[in-house]
This record gives structure tokens, C-alpha cells and sequence, in this order.
């Protein structure tokens, strides 16, 4: 059977990884409280919202694959991010103050354009397959703007 609540992992404050992918979780709210956690994964649930987790200073490396995000809010500058979670837009100013991020995979979603990773100034790492982005003027205009760019991945889109 799959988990549902997770209430009771919110006395584990020394867990530094954790692993809760393929449940049917929705609320994050107890996860707030494991200040101690670097490593989050949560593929394969029903969270919609993942902004109580913005208060994990110690989070490096998120994954939210396969849920129902449909978009992201801008918060913090040091995770790796994965999403894949059929997201069409990148909201406007979403990675405005994240710059530190240096890892973004968004593999899988609907996304047509990424104008809005140009403020992405230290990304080292970007995987975008499986996409919908058609225009390659447009994209090779925000790619110039990656300076310290190591890694491109922009393989099946349209």
C-alpha cells in the first residue's frame, strides 16, 4: 500500500536523505521540519505545491518528477532541481534570484520556450529532453547567455 501522510516523519530532524517516491503523497507540510535533510525525493505522488519545503536551508537536491506541479514560484539558489511534471510555461522571473544554481533538468514537460534561463548565470548543467520548444533562433539566444554552461541536453523536442 502507499503512503498518504507522512505526519509521523517529522521527528526524524537527523535524516539527511529520504526517499518517498511512488506514494500518494499530496501534503509536505511535516517535512518542514527536518532541517537536517539535503536530499529529497519525491517522484511519483500527488504534490501540487512544494513551497513548505522551502525552508529546508540544507537542501541540495530536490526531485519532483511525475507529480502535478504546474509551476514553480522562485525561492531558493542552491538546489538541483529535477521536474518533470507536464509544466507548459516557465512563469516569467521564476529564476530571477536563483543565481547559484548550477544543475536544471526539466526533461518531459510541454515547455516551448526558455527565455527565462538566461538569468541563470552560473548553470552548469541543463537537460531539457523531451520538450516542445520548436524555435531554434530563440534558444540559441538564451544559450549564449549561459557562460559557464558544461552540459546541454535538448534532444527530442519538436
Amino acid at each position: 500500500s502507499r503512503l498518504k501522510s507522512i505526519e509521523k516523519l517529522k521527528d526524524l530532524k537527523n535524516l539527511t536523505y529520504l526517499d518517498l517516491s511512488n506514494n500518494n503523497i499530496s501534503i509536505l507540510t511535516p517535512l518542514s521540519k527536518l532541517s537536517n535533510l539535503k536530499e529529497l525525493y519525491l517522484n511519483n505522488n500527488n504534490i501540487s505545491d512544494f513551497s513548505t519545503l522551502y525552508s529546508l536551508k540544507k537542501l541540495i537536491h530536490l526531485s519532483l518528477k511525475n507529480n502535478n506541479i504546474l509551476s514553480i514560484r522562485p525561492s531558493r539558489t542552491r538546489w538541483n532541481i529535477l521536474i518533470s511534471c507536464n509544466i507548459e510555461t516557465i512563469p516569467v522571473g521564476i529564476f530571477k534570484n536563483l543565481h547559484e544554481l548550477k544543475y536544471l533538468n526539466m526533461n518531459d514537460n510541454n515547455i516551448t520556450d526558455i527565455k527565462e534561463i538566461a538569468y541563470l548565470k552560473n548553470l552548469e548543467e541543463l537537460y531539457i529532453v523531451n520538450n516542445k520548444i520548436m524555435r531554434f533562433p530563440p534558444l540559441l539566444n538564451t544559450l549564449k547567455m549561459l557562460m559557464n554552461i558544461k552540459i546541454l541536453d535538448i534532444r527530442y523536442n519538436l
